[in-house]
């Protein structure tokens, strides 16, 4: 007879033979991937470069169905207990702490969360097979742990609104573009989360784009919003690490780590996994009684 280990059993996982296995794990990876895709969805600085206005057109990210976690009589068998997923707030909680003191970030500090306004954790499956946790969400930034249980995204949750906003207020003549000062935001907001800013420039080609000019008349203007991002030789467009950011108030608006090479920060770390996947969730309570 085949032994059931106890992640198996706290998960749900009944005993199956070996071709319901195959499709169940092949299941599994299709969600995990599918999840993956939506949670490191990423936006191309050239789009931008080309139309100041597509910002506006970029989906916001908030507390949706999209990051929803997945219903637990629909699909048990992704579903860990809840001391895992407790376990996996807090250590994500702790990091987005950690993150907002070294880039000082207009959060209210400490995070907790009775003041999120939204957060995912990864089902354990995709977790494991992915090495990615999930995220948290204030109402100023959201934080990402997806890349080898690292920390590796941050953006701004206000970003259409307070754009429009800059574009009454702070529109600059094009010679006023100052791709230097852009770069030198960039390096030391990646610098102060622990990527490796010189091996970035050692192996990649960087890029500093600014947001596209502005016709008034006869004259050209320019939103001070530049994308910086690095990018390998022979791998398309897609960047290795990328930071977007306004400059007149210096606000960061996303940074992006691709590649978990660079990210030289320490992974979260369960440091009691058996212990919290040999437990079972909490009942509900109810007002049923058992027939005599």
């Amino acid at each position: 007879m085949k032994t059931v280990t106890s992640a198996q059993s706290s998960l749900g996982l009944p005993r199956k033979g070996p071709s319901e296995r195959s499709l169940l794990n092949e299941f599994i990876g299709i969600i995990a991937v599918a999840w993956i895709n939506l949670c490191i969805w990423q936006t191309q600085p050239e789009a931008f470069a080309e139309d100041t206005l597509s910002l506006s057109q970029r989906p916001a990210l908030s507390n949706d169905t999209t990051f929803a976690a997945p219903d637990r009589k629909a699909a048990p068998i992704l579903v860990a207990p809840d001391s895992y997923q407790r376990e996996a707030l807090k250590l994500l909680i702790q990091e987005a702490n950690q993150v907002a003191r070294e880039l000082a970030l207009p959060e209210l500090l400490p995070i907790t969360e009775t003041n999120l306004v939204g957060h995912f954790i990864l089902p354990l499956a995709g977790a494991q097979s992915w090495q990615a946790v999930g995220k948290i969400v204030t109402r100023n930034y959201a934080y990402y742990v997806s890349r080898q249980n690292k920390f590796c995204f941050l953006e701004r949750m206000h970003n259409e609104t307070e754009f429009r906003q800059w574009q009454k207020q702070y529109l600059r003549p094009v010679n006023l573009v100052d791709t230097n000062r852009a770069y030198q935001l960039a390096e030391r907001w990646l610098s102060a989360v622990s990527i490796d800013v010189r091996g970035l420039n050692r192996d990649c080609r960087v890029h500093i784009v600014p947001s596209a000019p502005i016709k008034k008349g006869t004259n050209m203007y320019f939103l001070p919003i530049y994308w910086v991002y690095w990018t390998k030789p022979g791998e398309g467009r897609g960047s290795v690490a990328s930071v977007q950011l306004f400059a007149p108030t210096e606000t960061l608006m996303q940074l992006r780590v691709e590649d978990p090479k660079y990210i030289l920060r320490k992974p979260l770390v369960f440091t009691n996994l058996d212990v919290l996947l040999t437990q079972t969730n909490t009942p509900a309570v109810t007002n049923a009684h058992a027939n005599p």
